[in-house]
């Protein structure tokens, strides 16, 4: 039996949430959708086959996510190209405002930068029709993704990989973040026309915000934290773009084992590159000390991830913990979001006792939480 096998049945907020059962989206229904689409706005007119519908296995919590690929003739000659349809959250939503304009806005940004890979933009609709919801459409990546379900430290292509290309993966991975973390101010400006974005007070204000709409600001964890933060906030946080989700689980990871793409944009932000370094450690740590799991061997450590970063940045780091119990403050609010939207309190898998909360109580050094069951209406 594997590690994460054992792990489970005593941790049973360790699970992945079906989010296309819960929308129920009927995929002939999209195909017929997607036709039309894609002859529009991709394909010059032609008449297009949608083909190989299906959803990422083992990923992806926040948003509505549906693969496929198209098919056309253009000028006489066969065209074929792997798409993804990216539908803003609508009945399952985990964040207060996903921003999806502001996510393909930015993604046909940092094309046209040059330096962070993400999936090629092809169409923004910011209508409810036909899906719903505002949607995109990106190209499909090239690659495989490092996934939490079977987490990656257990089973999967990297854990199948050599030493050699998994150093490969991390040092592309850790280009990848600080390239974010260097993208010119003035090419993301845009992102400071939301009330709650432009630099890292309005980050963290809309932080805080987000645990009253998320109604778990009287969980006694998530408030201990919360008063934590406030009161050893950063005198002095580095500016900048933030991608919010950053992890190795979010990029794709191509043939050569160098990252073909970032992805998963919904909480960009200019509140700073500190927010993503200090969200990729708590997932580092999660994926491997939480779960009982070894990090694999060539996946920098935590010390080798602050000097790359500081290395190639030049940002001071000395602060970084305060980020890290910040990314845990985050992820405690999405869970408690998550277990009301599904009704859940249990033991082992409450607001305040989670897989989550127990990593955030080891990153403030106190005692791991306790169950708190409630009545969820």
């Amino acid at each position: 039996m594997s590690a994460t096998e054992e792990y489970r049945p005593t941790n049973p907020s360790f699970k992945q949430s079906n989010v296309a059962e819960t929308i129920g989206r009927d995929l002939a229904e999209t195909a017929a959708q997607l036709r039309e689409l894609v002859s529009q706005h991709v394909a010059g007119g032609v008449p297009v086959e949608i083909e190989n519908l299906k959803l990422p296995v083992g990923a992806g919590n926040s948003n509505e996510t549906i693969l496929f690929d198209a098919r056309w003739t253009q000028d006489g000659v066969a065209q074929q190209r792997g798409m993804v349809l990216r539908i803003a959250p609508n009945g399952y939503q985990l964040f207060k405002d996903p921003r999806i304009a502001d996510q393909y806005r930015l993604m046909q940004v940092l094309t046209e930068v040059g330096k962070v890979r993400v999936a090629t933009p092809l169409h923004f609709d910011g209508g409810t029709e036909p899906f719903g919801a505002p949607y995109f459409l990106m190209g499909k990546l090239d690659g495989f993704v490092p996934v939490t379900f079977p987490p990656y430290n257990s089973a999967g292509k990297l854990f199948d990989a050599t030493v050699a290309q998994r150093r490969t993966a991390w040092e592309s991975a850790m280009e990848q973040l600080c390239e974010i973390a260097l993208t010119p101010l003035d090419k993301v400006a845009f992102l400071a026309d939301n009330p709650d974005d432009g630099d890292f007070d309005a980050h963290f204000k809309m932080t805080l915000d987000e645990c009253r709409w998320s109604k778990a600001d009287h969980v006694p964890i998530i408030a201990e934290t919360e008063a934590w933060l406030i009161a050893n906030k950063p005198k002095n946080p580095p500016v900048g773009l933030s991608w919010g989700d950053a992890r190795i689980g979010n990029m794709m990871i191509g043939p050569d084992f160098r990252i073909s793409g970032v992805m998963d944009w919904e909480q960009l932000s200019l509140g700073g590159a500190l927010l993503d370094l200090g969200w990729w450690l708590f997932f580092d740590a999660f994926h491997s000390v939480n779960l009982g799991l070894t990090r694999l061997e060539g996946l920098g450590t935590r010390d080798e991830t602050l000097a790359y970063f500081r290395g190639r940045t030049g940002i001071d780091t000395s602060e970084i913990q305060w980020y890290e119990v910040l990314a845990g403050y985050k992820l405690a609010l999405i869970m408690a979001r998550k277990l009301i939207m599904e009704k859940s309190s249990d033991p082992g898998n409450n607001a305040n006792n989670n897989i989550i909360t127990i990593q955030l109580a080891r990153s403030l050094g106190i005692d791991a939480p306790a169950d708190v069951i409630e009545e969820i209406a």
